[in-house]
């Protein structure tokens, strides 16, 4: 089903590629000094207690950034949804392998998220359980899962120029397209192998995420009843574990946001380009909101962003100031 009930393409600039593609530029003027700003605080503003998971969340945030990056700058895709068809038209023209990159870089932004989570589970509670000896097979697995979720679809690409012709005919109000001569991509003719390749994953590291969060949970209620660590230490911990939830929950909710919406699109086989293109744009701001999160919900990020904001408002006042007194001179 299309936009138009008479199937005319669709106009509108907002279904444009060029849309699509200077709305991603702007995300990429504004993402990459807010990136660079976000390692600059984990590497230099992170406090000795937090080094055991410092490097971890450099991790997180180098996944989140590159994820990001692909979207808005090297590949900026211009999915036909529901079609599983699609152009790119970012700085390297390789639709294939971008989609390839797209789908494994968000995946391995939620391994590690998941490896945060279990850290803090097995530095906090894990170390005398039987975890820690299964601890180091499961990661290998993580390792490889993230690689090889989306390899499927790959196996099977249809012959491209009569996969085109098909998809033409199957959304017949498709925008006309003539940015910089890009060719569609077409990654197959149905959906279930990509869905199915998605929906493993998905459900993989879903479930080992929320097991390690409701560990984390459950665990900190008990040691909060048996005091087992000092009020001063849980205290802390107990910080620390809110803000991770937060900004973690906060970066998920952000991808599956577009996922749920793409799955309805698929499911009701509605080609609406506006939205398509919105859906992108939504998933390429995942890393600058998940980095201005991050800055709030921790203390130390958080008080030295703020004195820095306040010292530049200070400066700012002061030259406002000795500007008035020239000019009353």
């Amino acid at each position: 089903m299309c936009l138009s009930s008479d199937s005319f393409p669709d106009t509108r600039y907002l279904a444009s590629p060029e849309f699509i593609a200077f709305a991603l530029h702007c995300v990429t003027v504004v993402e990459f000094p807010v990136m660079t700003y976000g390692a600059y605080c984990i590497l230099f503003k992170t406090p000795a207690r937090m080094n055991s998971v410092k490097w971890l969340m450099l991790n997180l945030h180098f996944w989140s950034s590159l994820s990001d990056f692909v979207i808005s700058f090297i590949g900026i895709p211009y999915i036909l949804l529901p079609a599983p068809a699609g152009y790119g038209l970012g700085l390297i023209e390789a639709p294939s392998l971008l989609v390839y990159c797209m789908v494994t870089f968000i995946a391995a932004l939620a391994a590690s998220v998941l490896a945060i989570y279990e850290n803090r589970y097995f530095t906090l509670f894990g170390r005398n359980t039987f975890w820690k000896n299964c601890r180091k097979p499961f990661f290998v697995f993580i390792t490889f899962l993230v690689p090889i979720i989306f390899v499927p679809p790959y196996l099977d690409i249809p012959e491209q120029t009569s996969a085109r012709q098909i998809i033409i005919s199957k959304i017949p109000c498709q925008p006309p397209f003539s940015y910089k001569n890009r060719e569609m991509f077409v990654i197959a003719l149905d959906y279930t192998i990509p869905v199915y390749s998605i929906a493993f994953g998905t459900l993989i590291l879903a479930v080992s995420i929320t097991v390690f969060g409701v560990l984390m949970g459950i665990n900190m209620v008990k040691v909060r009843i048996s005091s087992v660590y000092s009020s001063r230490t849980f205290t802390i911990q107990r910080k620390f574990a809110i803000a991770l939830v937060i900004q973690s929950l906060f970066m998920l909710s952000v991808v599956l946001a577009p996922v749920i919406t793409v799955l309805w699109i698929i499911e009701l086989w509605y080609h609406n380009q506006v939205l398509n293109n919105f859906v992108f744009i939504t998933l390429s701001l995942h890393g600058i909101g998940s980095t201005i999160v991050m800055i709030l919900v921790h203390r130390p990020y958080r008080e030295f962003t703020f004195s820095k904001c306040s010292l530049c408002c200070k400066e700012v006042e002061k030259y406002k100031n000795n500007v008035t007194v020239s000019v009353v001179l």
